[in-house]
């Protein structure tokens, strides 16, 4: 039933249970009709008085119970005769939302359909069940077009594991049906509430979001027991009918079954599943031969979000959700594993490419705080690097219904002790300083920082409590507003004492929180307009006056532990082409002083030697935290602004894609060779760089790099090269270089296409593109002709 919330211990009965049903007895009204019938059954209509009469109310029936069967009968009793006395039944178990009788649209049988939202691959629309449905009340309709679905995802698949999977706590699938010849529409029945948002707006008890783990780990040990593998555990896929249940684990769009002709083979499954900080490990360093413990890790990940107060996920795979963030969120929170923790990653295809900082593992004490001695230990035995050790879904449910449930009944006190209330202001009592002050005691101390050949933990500390009060002034507390005369006051004293390159240049130096304060204060300062600027002020002056700081921000990858922050604040400021043009066409000068924009010739060709081509080294030698954050601002430069970057690229078109094929295309780091060829279509296949495009595939040794590319080990190597190779195949005015490449190849690739990623037989599009190409090589002239003159 419920638990004590707050106020007493985990073994107490459901003090808050109560309290939030009389308060949604009272609230749901405002000043409806029924305002009389509250008032005459002695409850306020306001929240502050009806919390307090809700609270008496259980006072008085938890003092007067003898045990818990009696405290919750009494619960009930009460709940139901204010429910009656207000004409309103006691649970609202459904979403009983009227659907809009002209508005919708007609899908198969059902009529009035509206949208609710939408997936990658899928719509899902809300419409009254059919009359003959004896239960009535609505539906969802998942329309899908399985011909443009990429794989994994196959909605005729999805069919097919519900059907195998139907039991109680997996999400009901009512029937499947044609539409409009091409689309597949699933029915379930509609379930209005989800775990995630669930949990974001805090309306969960401990009790009922237990329950909901409990149904999870149910709906899990069903579905592998027939040896199905969902794939995308995460609490938004835990749909839930109720705050109290029963809850349903949903979406197979992507859940592997065995046997089933859909799925891939069991030594080869696809390792592009998952969502993003719910990935494991394993899929991570390229194990294709994963089970079902997948789901457990992930089923760990969602426990652990859960339990922890204002339910931050686990782990952290960045703005872009890369693999390479995610791994670095990983390591730094479970220990960078060797053989002796993780003897699987022996076999993992992927391991031991790249060498890893080593970070101890922290206890799961720290990383779940408030979490309870049980709940660390429950999401302990599932977010552990060997797969196999981590426990089976059969013993996660046992655990859930024994471990985490409610202990026997007794009493607590019912009131504890109160903290007294504090905020960030105690930091600084007597010892705040004015913004002028501020600024020049900040500038001093960054100056002595910098000439400190040794750690100095007194300067470390002053300067933490500087940098600390000034992210307090730019972007305030809960308790303490921003005011913007003190904000604009600030900011110009910082441009005035050039704390912004000061700080750029040591951030290294800061202590790990001050870093973060100072990211706060450059990505603050960066976005600030005045009432009535059309620009960011500050940024406005670093372009015009100080563009040192951009490069200084950029040669914070030269150390991990500035390449984060550094590159937060890079990309916040590449929104504006005038921070990417600084990047692309920096070059030393003779006073080491930084081009000026207006100084640019871009028709003349780089040197080579600006900061813009330092990324190539920092993604591919750098560590991978600094390689990965490296590669995303990299990506932000060529992709931000199209035009601007079309014509560097036609400038600088041999230094660039000679760095780009031989440092990033065949890089030894599956993550980085990976991403770079991805990159490299969405480059190519842009509108805006059609010149760069075709100059790019007129080169023959461009295409023997291409070509290697589907001869990899590495199935999504071979799938992102494929994209690049056929943009060579496809061009009808195809170079001499080129026609005699494929021409001598014609019968070796006749024979390898065919068979190449054949297991991708419902991704439509690939099969047409595959088979366009086939008759492209097949219909190659036996030697190469000139192209025809453009």
């Amino acid at each position: 039933m419920c638990t004590r919330a707050s106020s007493g211990g985990a073994g107490a009965p459901g003090r808050s249970c109560l309290g939030r049903t009389l308060q949604l007895h009272v609230t749901s009204f405002g000043s409806s009709p029924r305002t009389t019938a509250i008032r005459t059954s002695a409850l306020s209509v306001t929240a502050a008085e009806d919390r307090r009469e809700a609270t008496i109310f259980e006072t008085q029936i938890y003092d007067a119970a003898k045990s818990l069967e009696d405290y919750e009968k009494i619960c009930e009793e009460k709940i139901a005769a204010i429910a009656q006395q207000i004409g309103q039944p006691a649970i609202v178990e459904e979403d009983k939302e009227p659907v809009p009788s002209l508005a919708g649209m007609s899908i198969g049988r059902y009529k009035n359909a509206v949208y609710h939202q939408e997936g990658l691959f899928s719509v899902v629309y809300k419409a009254a069940a059919l009359e003959s449905e004896p239960k009535g009340g609505l539906v969802a309709l998942k329309v899908t077009t399985p011909s443009s679905m990429e794989p994994p995802h196959d909605s005729k698949r999805e069919a097919r594991a519900l059907e195998l999977s139907a039991s109680d706590h997996v999400i009901p699938l009512l029937e499947t049906f044609r539409e409009a010849g091409t689309r597949f529409v699933l029915v379930f029945p509609f379930i209005p509430f989800d775990l995630h948002h669930m949990l974001q707006d805090q309306r969960l008890s401990k009790a009922q979001a237990r329950a909901c783990l409990k149904d999870m780990f149910s709906a899990l040990g069903f579905i592998h027991s027939k040896g199905i593998i969902h794939r995308d555990v995460k609490p938004s896929n835990i749909l839930l009918k109720s705050p109290d249940g029963p809850a349903y684990l949903s979406d197979f769009g992507i859940a592997w079954a065995p046997n089933d002709p859909g799925s891939e083979a069991p030594d080869s499954k696809v390792t592009d599943v998952g969502t993003t900080c719910y990935r494991p490990p394993e899929l991570l360093f390229g194990n294709t031969q994963y089970g079902c413990t997948l789901d457990l890790w992930a089923a760990g990940c969602t426990v652990a979000e859960t339990v922890v107060p204002n339910h931050p996920t686990l782990f952290d795979s960045g703005e872009l959700g890369s693999d390479l963030a995610l791994i670095q969120s990983i390591f730094k929170k479970l220990g960078t594993p060797d053989l002796t923790v993780w003897p699987e990653a022996a076999s993992l295809r992927d391991w031991g490419k790249m060498q890893f900082h080593e970070y101890p593992p922290q206890p799961w004490p720290s990383l779940l705080p408030k979490a309870s001695k049980v709940e660390c230990d429950l999401v302990g035995e599932l977010v552990r690097y060997e797969s196999g050790a981590r426990m089976t879904a059969a013993q996660l449910h046992a655990h859930s219904c024994t471990s985490l449930a409610r202990p026997p009944f007794h009493r607590y006190p019912t009131s504890p002790p109160r903290l007294p209330t504090r905020n960030m202001a105690f930091l600084f009592r007597n010892k705040q300083k004015n913004n002028v002050e501020l600024a020049k005691s900040t500038k001093d101390l960054t100056l002595r920082l910098s000439e400190e050949p040794k750690p100095n933990p007194k300067l470390e500390e002053e300067l933490a409590r500087n940098l600390q009060q000034m992210k307090i002034t730019l972007q305030g507390t809960p308790d303490a507003e921003v005011t913007q005369e003190s904000m604009y006051q600030l900011l110009t004293l910082i441009v005035q004492e050039d704390l912004l390159y000061l700080l750029a240049n040591n951030i290294h130096k800061l202590p790990f929180e001050s870093r973060k304060d100072a990211q706060v204060i450059f990505s603050t300062a960066f976005r600030y307009k005045p009432t009535g600027a059309s620009d960011p002020q500050v940024l406005h002056h670093v372009i015009q006056f100080r563009p040192e700081i951009i490069i200084a921000l950029c040669r914070g990858y030269d150390r991990r532990e500035s390449a984060m922050p550094c590159g937060g604040v890079l990309r916040e400021a590449l929104k504006y082409d005038a921070i990417a043009a600084l990047l692309l066409y920096d070059e030393p000068t003779p006073d080491g002083k930084t081009r000026d924009l207006a100084s640019v010739n871009p028709d003349l060709p780089s040197t080579g030697e600006g900061v813009f081509w330092r990324f190539f080294d920092w993604i591919d030698k750098g560590a991978f935290e600094v390689s990965a954050d490296a590669f995303n601002t990299f990506r932000d430069i060529l992709t931000k602004h199209k035009s601007l970057v079309a014509a560097y690229l036609q400038t600088n078109f041999e230094i660039f894609f000679s760095k780009y094929n031989q440092i990033l295309i065949q890089s030894e780091s599956y993550v980085t060779k990976r991403q770079s060829i991805k990159l490299l279509g969405e480059i190519l296949l842009d509108r805006a760089n059609y010149s760069v495009m075709t100059t790019y595939v007129d080169s023959g040794e461009h295409l023997k790099i291409i070509m290697k590319l589907l001869r990899d080990d590495r199935r999504m190597i071979n799938y992102e090269g494929f994209h690049v190779f056929k943009v060579f195949v496809a061009n009808p005015n195809k170079s001499i270089a080129v026609q005699r490449i494929l021409i001598s190849n014609r019968e070796k690739l006749l024979r390898f296409l065919p068979s190449f990623l054949e297991d991708r037989t419902e991704d439509d599009q690939f099969i047409d593109e595959k088979s366009f190409l086939i008759r492209q090589i097949e219909q190659l002239p036996p030697a190469p002709v000139p192209p025809p003159a453009s």
